[in-house]
């Protein structure tokens, strides 16, 4: 770093998982990986979503939930504890329900 150890006044240690991917389960039918959980399922919502037949004419509201910030903290502004999911159920909700189109309506 060429500079004295007390001029350093703060220091963040990141980590990451290094072990290899495996394969397991009773019928080897599990991938075990770093990483690839959430990877993995935001790939599946969305091809699930994408390739979904009928979409244009169903009248329901789906809705897929991608978060980041899995690994650092949840109740980060874009983890899965935020409030943007709280907020999108409720004015998805108002909207069906009464017709309300703004935020004043809510």
């Amino acid at each position: 770093l060429q500079c004295n150890p007390e001029d350093i006044t703060d220091f963040e240690l990141s980590v990451c998982d290094t072990q290899p991917a495996s394969v397991g389960g009773l019928h080897n039918e599990f991938v075990f990986a770093p990483r690839i959980d959430n990877l993995a399922s935001c790939f599946c919502a969305l091809e699930a979503m994408a390739t979904a037949e009928g979409l244009e004419s169903d009248p329901q509201c789906r809705v897929i939930a991608l978060f980041d910030h899995e690994e650092v903290g949840s109740d980060s502004y874009a983890g899965a504890g935020c409030t943007h999911i709280t907020s999108l159920i409720t004015r998805l909700t108002c909207d069906l329900q009464t017709g309300a189109s703004s935020a004043q309506d809510y």
